[in-house]
């Protein structure tokens, strides 16, 4: 879905760029973290790699949930958005088990997918008329 940029096109463009940025974030400094064995780290560095996942995860629920939201003109609650991974703070050390590599490249992808595409507002202009 391509979406209209409104006369704040700074906001959205902050909004935007703020959500890709987060998801590069994903790929390529906490994906790289689960390419080691849980085993060969210690509790410590388990805990601290899933507490960064879980952060970096939840800051881009946070982020689609704004994006959307501008998008829909309406505020978005979490909640209404879909699968969040939000966890409680004993829930942290189930990504010690549940992520791959891959795994996160694929969640980078499920972001991406969900953030509807802004469309400039030149390309908007031109559509307006080709629509005519």
């Amino acid at each position: 879905m391509i979406v209209r940029l409104p006369s704040n096109a700074t906001e959205w463009d902050r909004a935007y760029h703020a959500l890709m940025t987060g998801i590069d974030v994903l790929e390529r400094r906490i994906a790289p973290l689960w390419a080691t064995e849980a085993s060969a780290l210690s509790n410590r560095h388990r805990h601290v790699r899933a507490r960064v996942t879980a952060n970096g995860l939840r800051e881009l629920d946070v982020l689609l949930a704004h994006w959307v939201g501008l998008v829909a003109s309406r505020p978005i609650r979490m909640a209404d958005i879909g699968d969040w991974r939000e966890q409680e703070e004993e829930d942290v050390g189930r990504y010690d088990r549940d992520f791959t590599v891959l795994d996160i490249a694929r969640l980078a992808e499920d972001y991406r997918l969900a953030a509807p595409m802004p469309c400039p507002p030149d390309m908007a202009s031109a559509a307006r008329g080709l629509a005519a």
